[in-house]
């Protein structure tokens, strides 16, 4: 591995989703002995171990949709093959090696929204209690995430399993990405491949970039690390992170939702619906008065008019993608919908701000839609 490296230290991935595997996999790919490792739920222990190699290793293919890296739409970009390590989060005796005694000390979170607490809590007997825990949040819902982790000890110095500094950094991401196994590749242009069976199978439908806030002196140096394999990372100043979140939170708010409840793409919504437009005003004016509260010197960038902004622009970058939400309730999984439109309900009740019944209607809807479905454990 290259001395240049702008960070050396382990990392830990919690979410073997779509975002966490492919922010592991893009990292193992540019730099394949570096030392990080995607942490599964016990649950996937017998899967696993049949699937995968001994050396508890696993192969994750990256294709790109054709059109991202270059202009040219019909020339099949080469798939991105890494070998990723793999633990379980709990206290397996099984856990001998070097990698699966490794201690904890910067996590980043790749997992649905309600899983995140659970999670971080699963695996806080790996925690390094002698330095430094960096917690890098790059979920949806990050904003109600933070909110229930500051009120447990996680973040607090109370026990010998805390360590004796948490820096919590908050982090976003534009890059789309699909686990092919749920779509038809042939709907999107693309040509079957003989893949091993025994890979993770990825698709990059959207070029993004990846965001992280100021906490400890080393955030710039993660996120250059990201940048090297082209996740197009940056470190920004806290409260232009801020703003971001709430933006995206409005983004989601809107268009998760509506696009799961109409099930059509975001580019359709205007269409199938005349009263989108009031509906979508309505949801952003709520999110905004909870989010100027919180934040009376974010008063501009949390405005009405920056809100309903961005979520045009996430509207016209996005006209034939559906939402996360979507492929949930078409699966019967649970949804992060109490992580979004009912953290804003939530929020307006604490604050006192009257009621929001745009983003409660929602949460009812879909709370009504799925009563019954899975959650998606990963």
């Amino acid at each position: 591995m290259a001395s240049a490296l702008p960070f050396m230290e382990p990392i830990h991935v919690i979410g073997a989703g779509s975002i966490g595997l492919f922010f592991a996999s893009s990292i193992r790919s540019a730099f394949p002995s570096y030392p990080l490792s995607v942490l599964f739920r016990p649950h996937r222990r017998s899967t696993m171990n049949q699937l995968l190699a001994q050396d508890k290793t696993m192969v994750v293919c990256t294709r790109q949709l054709p059109g991202i890296l270059s202009t040219n739409k019909r020339q099949q970009p080469r798939p991105q093959l890494a070998r990723v390590p793999f633990q379980f989060t709990d206290k397996s005796p099984s856990c001998n090696s070097s990698d699966d005694r490794r201690k904890i000390r910067n996590l980043l979170v790749c997992t649905k929204a309600y899983q995140a607490v659970p999670a971080i809590r699963d695996i806080q007997h790996r925690f390094d209690t002698t330095t430094q825990l960096r917690i890098i949040l790059l979920c949806n819902g990050a904003l109600d995430v933070r909110d229930k982790l500051e009120k447990t000890t996680i973040l607090q110095k109370e026990s010998s399993t805390t360590p004796q500094n948490v820096d919590l950094i908050m982090g976003s991401t534009t890059h789309g990405v699909i686990n092919e196994s749920l779509i038809g590749t042939s709907e999107i242009g693309l040509e079957d491949d003989d893949d091993s069976d025994e890979m993770f199978h990825l698709l990059h439908v959207g070029m993004g970039k990846t965001y992280l806030g100021m906490g400890a002196s080393s955030t710039k140096s993660i996120a250059q690390l990201m940048d090297q394999p082209g996740l197009h990372a940056k470190s920004i100043a806290n409260q232009e992170m801020e703003v971001l979140l709430w933006k995206k939170l409005a983004a989601n708010c809107v268009c998760n939702p509506l696009t799961a409840l109409w099930d059509v793409p975001n580019g359709k919504l205007q269409d199938h619906h005349p009263s989108f437009a009031t509906l979508r005003a309505q949801i952003i004016e709520e999110i905004s008065s909870v989010g100027r509260a919180l934040h009376p010197e974010l008063q501009d960038g949390l405005s009405i008019e920056a809100l309903d902004s961005f979520v045009e622009q996430v509207i016209q970058a996005n006209l034939h993608n559906k939402s996360s939400m979507n492929r949930d309730i078409q699966r019967k999984q649970q949804t992060e919908i109490e992580n979004l439109n009912g953290y804003i309900v939530r929020k307006t009740t604490e604050l006192c701000l009257g009621a929001a019944p745009a983003n409660e209607e929602l949460l009812g809807r879909i709370q009504d839609l799925t009563a019954g479905y899975t959650y998606d454990y990963r």
